[in-house]
């Protein structure tokens, strides 16, 4: 029977409290991985949530959008949606998620400063156009709303001119009197 001595008991205690802290080291490592998860998935739905408002407006002023903006009494919706979900968020009516109202009404604001700059860059990349050119400015405008070249028209065939009518053609032979081969 093996004997138990002071030593093996000192021994056996001082591999249990060394086991204890690499389990208390494992689970501090773990937590500041589960944190920094936490951190990367908010932000990656973060990103989402902008994106796909961001997205949705661009779809919308386009399909419905007249020249390209879709705006309801005089306001742009993408405009209109930015302004209301920021406020609503910064009033607190959307309690703990206030959060998504504000990247909502980022992705909306987002998609109003693209489709306005992108109307700015038409007009003036049209206005340079037409400076250099020297052709007339269309302001207001997007590039597949100005003008087209048109190619010259092609000159039509015009009609033969009728023919005398005692005309007969060089070597006309009637086909009564063409011979045929038996």
């Amino acid at each position: 029977m093996a004997s138990f001595t002071l030593t093996n008991v000192s021994q056996a205690r001082e591999m249990m409290e060394q086991a204890q802290k690499k389990v208390e080291r494992a689970q501090t490592t773990l937590e500041k991985f589960k944190d920094r998860a936490e951190e990367a998935m908010a932000t990656g739905l973060k990103i989402a949530e902008i994106g796909m408002t961001t997205t949705a407006f661009g779809y919308v002023n386009g399909r419905w959008g007249e020249n390209g903006e879709l705006a309801v009494m005089g306001m742009p919706v993408d405009l209109g949606t930015a302004v209301a979900m920021h406020t609503v968020a910064f009033l607190g009516g959307f309690g703990k998620y206030s959060e998504h109202g504000h990247n909502i009404g980022t992705g909306a604001l987002a998609a109003c400063g693209y489709r306005t700059a992108a109307a700015m860059g038409a007009k003036a990349a049209a206005e340079a156009k037409a400076h250099a050119t020297g052709a007339p400015a269309f302001s207001g405008v997007l590039p597949w709303m100005l003008p087209q070249p048109v190619a010259a028209p092609q000159p039509q065939p015009q009609p033969l001119a009728q023919a005398p009518q005692n005309y007969v053609p060089q070597n006309y032979v009637p086909s009564a009197y063409v011979p045929t081969s038996h």
